[in-house]
């Protein structure tokens, strides 16, 4: 992901205690609804935090997919939305996936700051 042309990120990069690489200005390339590709909006902040350089995209999946499976914690009920956050530490790296209703909306490493 760090040297791959389908992302941008600004030089400046923040090596983790456990590995992981924290970069800001990310965006990737994206489909949108309506079909069009391009690049993703930057938000602001924009902190991103990315699976540390040694790990293959076999290894990040893999992380997604243990964390998943661990029990989760509630993190809000709302409009019929139940949504959890499920925590594993793997390899050394605190990998985080968010559900809605059991369905999988987000995996992250950390960078040791799980979202509350």
């Amino acid at each position: 992901m760090l040297n791959s042309s389908s992302y941008k990120m600004d030089a400046v990069r923040i090596q983790n205690p456990d590995g992981t690489v924290s970069v800001t200005g990310f965006k990737m390339i994206l489909q949108r609804k309506d079909g069009n590709i391009g690049w993703s909006a930057q938000k602001s902040p924009n902190i991103h935090t990315i699976a540390p350089p040694t790990w293959s995209n076999a290894q990040i999946l893999d992380a997604g997919r243990q964390t998943a499976a661990t029990p989760g914690v509630v993190l809000r009920e709302l409009n019929g939305i139940k949504t959890t956050s499920h925590i594993k530490i793997i390899d050394g790296v605190e990998w985080q996936v968010l559900k809605d209703n059991g369905v999988v909306t987000s995996s992250l490493p950390t960078g040791g700051k799980a979202i509350p």
